[in-house]
């Protein structure tokens, strides 16, 4: 990694919109039907108080994060260790982040802090990931 010009200290950022259509367009992928996702009515009267995202969805910020920016293309996790504090919400904005903390010596590996914040300033995950970089060809 070090030879690819990540060092400890370096982070990244990325934002989206979460929007109904993702809860749907998960559940086509992965079959998560659950009520908490869908049933306004159930999902009110749970202690969540309202519809939430899958966790995948959420989640999957951090994917494009980490294959997109930092490390950047041809990053692929090898670990993940993630919190979830709170969920995430149809229409909610979400700001997933990640910071190198650690770089392996000899290896294209790092490890980085990451955390999901909401508009509010919510962290709904955070934790850590281990990252692998396939040094592709240019």
């Amino acid at each position: 990694m070090a030879s690819d010009g990540i060092k400890v200290g370096d982070r990244a950022s990325r934002s989206r919109v979460v929007e109904a259509e993702d809860i749907i367009r998960f559940t086509a992928m992965t079959g998560d039907r659950n009520p908490l996702h869908y049933d306004a009515d159930v999902a009110a009267a749970s202690r969540f108080g309202g519809l939430i995202v899958q966790g995948g969805v959420t989640t999957g910020l951090l994917n494009a994060l980490v294959a997109e920016d930092l490390p950047g293309p041809g990053s692929v996790f090898l670990n993940v260790n993630w919190d979830f504090r709170a969920p995430a919400r149809p229409g909610d904005t979400l700001t997933a982040t990640a910071e190198v903390v650690s770089v392996h010596a000899s290896k294209p590996v790092c490890t980085m802090r990451t955390v999901i914040t909401n508009q509010h300033g919510e962290t709904l995950v955070e934790g850590t990931a281990v990252v692998y970089r396939e040094p592709l060809a240019r």
